[in-house]
């Protein structure tokens, strides 16, 4: 017989990015790990990937990146 050693209990997440987007296309763009306090978390990055922050730094075409908080119960 099964035995339930402690109840289930909701446990928050919470997950930081700073997005750019395409301005004639809002659903396609980057998405980068960001820190709580909205700078780019660097530690996340490889180097493919900060190419690419860097790229969207300077691309006319994309949006200012934008930090955006994201938070979600399981």
């Amino acid at each position: 017989m099964l035995k339930i050693i402690k109840e289930r209990r909701p446990i928050k997440f919470r997950d930081y990015t700073i997005e750019y987007r395409y301005k004639d296309d809002l659903e396609a763009g980057f998405s980068f790990p960001a820190t709580c306090h909205g700078d780019p978390d660097w530690s996340k990055m490889g180097s493919e990937m900060l190419a690419n922050y860097e790229a969207c730094l300077t691309d006319k075409r994309l949006t200012e990146g934008e930090f955006t908080k994201h938070e979600w119960t399981n």
